[in-house]
């Protein structure tokens, strides 16, 4: 796929050059997203970027050094090499009882794992629930922006690429013990949020649910500033068949700002409209309505910071399919983050507690 650079220019990645009429040289059809390591193969060098920026923030002031400069001191760094490419992780293992869930954590465009870290404050709530975290981080070489490449098709599988090595790290963790197989989850913000859902779909015998916050659904390209023309039925189809003989309903936790002019709000309703889908293809394959579109439970709730957002619950029990937080007022951000940081709400609800609540829910079948 191919995106203009006039998309990229309206996200805001390219700052003033968007301005001229010759387009950046990232934005430049020889600009590519490439990885160093030779074992992964090399990507579409004719792609244009289509990713994310800092919410009302200035593409020049990428993310803040300070946050990113060292990882926190109760995460351990390490790195994956295999066969599928190479990535740096964070890791967090509390002390405790073995057969713990594991929540790989992802960060979004222009942020690093320990950064995101600090901003979700995931560490701590893994700690507090007895859960393993793990914080994968982007590649400079593989991403100039440090975005992961959910919409490149050659990420998305199971032997090579992006989704590829994240699983890798997870088996890498796995292998050493104390994990219970069958509690692994994923969630990212916008670029990382696409890619959690990139992990539920291609290792859907993998990861039980996932979530993501002001994402895009699988394969829903453009995204950003606007949503797939494609509709929630025909992406519902697309990610069933790329589950192959995996293929189930796949819990999802969806979060969306009303007010994200990155990702806009018809994007997340693609997210639920999406699984929603795939959930009523798993019975027996047919878009039959087996599984009902609208939302057993709507509720509306303040946060502690003062945001108020609504919950749809679709399904019941360990039955529900898709939960979706709409955050008022909130730009493209982590909803109730750390304050002081790029791409944080504190005054929206907590997406971390919320995930972790929604994932203990579900286990894989």
């Amino acid at each position: 796929m191919r995106h203009q650079a006039a998309l990229v220019c309206l996200v805001g990645l390219f700052g003033s050059a968007c301005d001229s009429e010759d387009p950046s040289p990232a934005a430049s059809p020889d600009a590519g997203v490439t990885d160093s390591s030779d074992a992964e193969p090399p990507l579409d060098a004719a792609q244009d970027l289509p990713e994310d920026s800092p919410p009302d923030q200035s593409a020049d002031a990428p993310f803040d050094e300070a946050d990113a400069a060292e990882p926190l001191p109760s995460l351990e760094r390490r790195t994956y090499a295999g066969l599928e490419g190479k990535r740096d992780y964070l890791l967090h293992r509390p002390a405790g009882p073995q057969d713990k869930p594991l929540v790989v954590v992802l960060h979004g465009c222009n942020q690093s794992a320990a950064s995101f870290a600090k901003l979700t404050g995931f560490d701590l709530l893994a700690e507090e629930a007895s859960f393993v975290a793990v914080f994968p981080e982007q590649s400079g070489q593989a991403n100039p922006y440090l975005c992961w490449n959910w919409f490149l098709e050659d990420q998305q599988r199971r032997d090579v690429g992006e989704a590829a090595i994240l699983h890798g790290i997870v088996g890498e963790v796995v292998a050493e013990g104390g994990i219970d197989p069958s509690r692994i989850y994923a969630i990212g913000l916008s670029a990382g949020g696409a890619m959690a859902v990139v992990l539920g779909t291609v290792f859907a015998d993998v990861f039980a649910a996932v979530g993501t916050v002001e994402g895009c659904p699988f394969r829903g390209t453009p995204c950003l500033n606007e949503p797939s023309p494609l509709t929630g039925n025909e992406l519902a189809q697309i990610a069933y068949s790329a589950m192959g003989a995996h293929a189930r309903a796949l819990p999802v936790f969806v979060v969306q700002g009303d007010a994200d002019a990155v990702v806009k709000p018809a994007n997340g309703d693609l997210v639920v409209e999406q699984w929603l889908g795939v959930a009523d293809l798993a019975d027996n394959g047919q878009l039959d309505g087996s599984v009902p579109r609208t939302p057993t439970t709507e509720q509306t709730q303040t946060a502690p910071g003062g945001k108020t957002y609504e919950i749809l619950t679709y399904g019941e029990g360990e039955s529900v399919w898709v939960l979706r937080w709409t955050v008022m007022g909130m730009a493209h951000a982590w909803s109730g983050g750390a304050s002081g940081m790029l791409f944080s709400d504190p005054e929206g609800p907590d997406a971390a507690r919320g995930a972790w609540d929604f994932f203990s829910k579900h286990v894989l079948p």
